[in-house]
């Protein structure tokens, strides 16, 4: 009996204990919101990162995280946010949007490869999961065409149908490949807290530099050498960085 009695003021506890949580949480996203409207975008700052600590898998705090450092002319930052956003959710318009506005303030220009842009609108259009199934359904419907075709059951297709489904399963092996890669095989990184910084010919500040980056750069980390990262811009140059700059997406 005393167990029952105990086990019921547990979950009393844990259910007010919650409500507690989340009702802060509602204050204190209030609190943030009023001030990022009055443009106490300062103050707003710590609030946000509060909430993220407390909800670290909540795209509309990393949203506003983005949104406030933005504001705050920390571009490197904002960009990070928005693309984690974007990471979560793809398809969603207003980060998309803001990271293209935060983009377009950078200073550099680093033009990709046209065959690289289209390439990777379309794999970031889309989820992960949306490729798995996508992969999954038309193997299914290709196995069922194959099991009634040995069997000579059902109605005959036209020798093209076969071909398309081919075709389709082989697409999406290639796109879900390509997307698994980008999400897992290649480490990226974002220039944040600098405004600008030389980028080493390798992993030493003493050696040559082979060019400058500015904040809110993008790219790819090829190698780790104590705290300095290869990186690859997306235009192909290459160089070392100090991993103190960075933040990786």
């Amino acid at each position: 009996m005393l167990k029952k009695y105990i086990l019921r003021g547990l979950i009393i506890l844990f259910f007010t204990f919650n409500v507690i949580v989340a009702q802060d949480g509602q204050t204190l996203l209030k609190e943030a919101r009023n001030h990022y409207q009055k443009a106490n975008y300062k103050q707003a700052l710590p609030i946000y990162q509060k909430l993220a600590a407390a909800y670290p898998y909540n795209p509309d705090i990393w949203f506003n995280l983005g949104n406030t450092y933005f504001k705050l002319n920390e571009l490197g930052k904002a960009i990070w946010y928005y693309k984690k956003v974007l990471k979560f959710a793809p398809r969603d318009k207003d980060a998309q949007k803001n990271l293209g506005l935060a983009q377009a303030k950078i200073i550099d220009r680093v033009k990709p490869l046209p065959l690289a842009v289209t390439l990777n609108k379309i794999i970031n259009y889309f989820t992960i999961n949306f490729f798995l199934l996508g992969l999954l359904g038309i193997g299914f419907l290709a196995n069922l065409f194959l099991f009634f075709y040995r069997r000579g059951k059902g109605p005959k297709q036209p020798f093209y149908v076969y071909i398309l489904i081919g075709g389709l399963l082989l697409l999406f092996v290639v796109m879900f490949s390509l997307k698994t890669y980008q999400e897992f095989g290649v480490r990226k990184g974002v220039l944040v807290g600098i405004k600008k910084v030389a980028v080493k010919s390798g992993p030493t500040q003493s050696l040559k530099t082979l060019f400058y980056i500015h904040d809110g750069v993008q790219f790819k980390i090829s190698k780790k050498v104590d705290n300095w990262v290869k990186i690859k811009l997306t235009n192909g140059w290459t160089g070392w960085l100090n991993n103190k700059y960075l933040w990786e997406i």
